[in-house]
């Protein structure tokens, strides 16, 4: 069967289309850029780590945007197409970084001793929400495109993760693992 790859197809499902050539092997979920016109995916080539790629569309123009000595992987584009967010092994944590589409301008955004992972942009492309253990257990922080203005959402005993914005930007959805059992929540 060879390895995953990015495919795309139509929302029928018809006209199935595997972008990536036998090189490299796609881990996680891809990510469209907000005018389609790319995918952000991550990938292992050569027994290396997993680095961070961008791709035409139609397959054309493929990239890595990363290079890393660490696994880079989750990327999700800002709405507004300006960076790439990802999560990055870094020192045996994970940290949430954002890159430009070209790989360029890379900043730290999380810069913590815990596990800083699963970004989620605001829909107006100024902040990113990401789950982070930096206190003991899961919270959900915020923080500034700049790096600024980092605030702890959530500060609670349940593990809170996977934020998910709402689209005017003024709500957050989150799961909270309470004894192992998920609750849904929502918060300003």
């Amino acid at each position: 069967a060879g390895p995953a790859g990015v495919c795309v197809m139509n929302s029928d499902g018809s006209n199935q289309v595997k972008l990536t050539d036998g090189s490299l092997e796609v881990v996680g979920a891809p990510s469209w850029s907000p005018d389609g016109s790319s995918i952000a995916f991550a990938a292992v080539s050569d027994s290396k780590p997993a680095d961070i790629y961008g791709l035409g569309a139609d397959g054309s123009q493929s990239m890595r945007l990363t290079d890393e000595e660490h696994d880079d992987a989750y990327p999700v584009w800002s709405p507004d197409g300006r960076y790439i967010a990802f999560s990055s092994l870094i020192d045996d944590d994970f940290e949430t970084i954002i890159i430009r589409p070209d790989g360029t301008d890379r900043l730290n955004l999380s810069q913590s001793p815990g596990t800083d992972i699963l970004p989620a942009w605001s829909p107006d492309s100024t902040r990113v929400a990401f789950y982070s253990t930096r206190d003991g257990n899961g919270e959900i922080y915020v923080v500034n495109v700049d790096g600024s203005g980092l605030i702890n959402l959530t500060n609670s005993p349940a593990d809170d993760g996977q934020p998910v914005w709402s689209p005017d930007g003024s709500q957050i959805a989150f799961s909270a693992f309470i004894e192992k059992v998920p609750d849904l929540h929502i918060m300003n």
